[in-house]
């Protein structure tokens, strides 16, 4: 019996330590679509929510407890900061005003969710992106555009946190 009781608190700590322990990788994946008909661009990210929460925290000096009951109630006002913050779009060398439309939850991951209005065109396109790499810098985040029916990515880290394409 006393075997059983061992082999059992030895299984539940295996168990408990694996559903705490942090992720090994580091890494965000933002889509950009061009949309020609309406002119504007649009982009998903995908943040791990954990990082993202920790990243909130420390920058505003709140806590922000994202997808519980007790998340603040004005939460989109500082993701919208931290976002101006950390993202920028220039199109044919002009930066674009980006705007937050809002956010959604799934698991473990926060989809925001972003536009760029009134672009009429796309020749070149950079990107800024620097989200997360503060407080995590083996950050990578993974760009995938489409413009133009045409694909690319990019992958910024800490050492290279911009890229330009063109189309």
């Amino acid at each position: 019996m006393r075997l059983k009781k061992i082999v059992f608190i030895g299984l539940l700590t295996i168990l408990s330590s694996s559903f705490t322990k942090a992720h090994e990788y580091y890494i965000s994946l933002t889509q950009i679509d061009y949309i020609k008909e309406s002119k504007s661009v649009q982009i998903t990210m995908n943040l791990f929510l954990d990082d993202f929460d920790l990243a909130l925290n420390k920058t505003f000096d709140k806590t922000f407890n994202l997808n519980s009951r007790e998340e603040l109630k004005n939460s989109n006002d500082f993701i919208k900061k931290y976002l101006q913050d950390h993202f920028e779009i220039k199109v044919d060398n002009k930066t674009f005003k980006t705007n937050y439309l809002g956010k959604e939850y799934e698991g473990d991951i926060i989809y925001l969710y972003i536009e760029i209005e009134n672009v009429k065109t796309i020749s070149t396109i950079e990107v800024k992106n620097n989200i997360l790499i503060d407080f995590f810098p083996d950050q990578q985040n993974l760009i995938k555009l489409k413009i133009n029916d045409k694909f690319d990515s990019l992958l910024l880290t800490k050492k290279n946190d911009k890229g330009l394409l063109n189309f």
